[in-house]
């Protein structure tokens, strides 16, 4: 009896794994899966959101901005709720100096996921460094903070803001705490 026992518990577990192993490498490794997720097989354009948010990644490391921003575009067409696709695209309108742009985009990505920290973060950098607007950074800094506590850049720009003001102890503050963080 408890060799039948064994025996069935041993063929449940290798069903398992077996049906676990197929999964996996038919699924999600297989060639038409990875094609699927990055063109569409036909005419080499890309088909999903975060196939092209990476590419406008890409393009705006490149300095590229235009086809960044019309990369994102396309993400935000085929999913209106990727949130990365807007900060992406925010943070690529904060280079190109559209201000106003970049913090409706980052306002957005915050609405599609409230627990954003880098999009409350660029939003924050944007109110700072963009439009000179110190209360609004902080309060955004603050929120990237309340997310990551580990976020040394929040810090730092946190820092930045509070010196912009002449609150000399509370910007010396956030710095120390980003050095502690991240001492580079």
């Amino acid at each position: 009896m408890k060799y039948l026992k064994f025996l069935m518990i041993f063929t449940l577990l290798c069903l398992l794994v077996a049906g676990g192993v197929y999964t996996i490498m038919h699924l999600v490794f297989s060639p038409k899966m990875r094609q699927d997720r990055t063109t569409n097989g036909t005419n080499g354009e890309l088909s999903s959101a975060e196939a092209y948010t990476n590419q406008g990644v890409e393009y705006y490391q490149k300095g590229q901005y235009d086809q960044s921003i019309s990369d994102f575009n396309k993400a935000i067409e085929i999913n209106p709720r990727y949130a990365k696709a807007y900060s992406d695209r925010g943070v690529t309108y904060y280079q190109k100096g559209q201000y106003d742009k970049a913090i409706s985009d980052l306002s957005k990505a915050i609405e599609i996921n409230p627990r954003y920290a880098e999009a409350y973060y660029n939003r924050g950098v944007v109110y700072g460094r963009g439009k000179s607007q110190y209360d609004q950074a902080i309060s955004d800094l603050n929120k990237a903070i309340e997310i990551n506590l580990m976020y040394a850049d929040a810090y730092t720009n946190r820092g930045n803001a509070y010196a912009a003001k002449g609150q000399y102890d509370q910007a010396i503050s956030d710095y120390n705490k980003a050095l502690k963080i991240n001492p580079k």
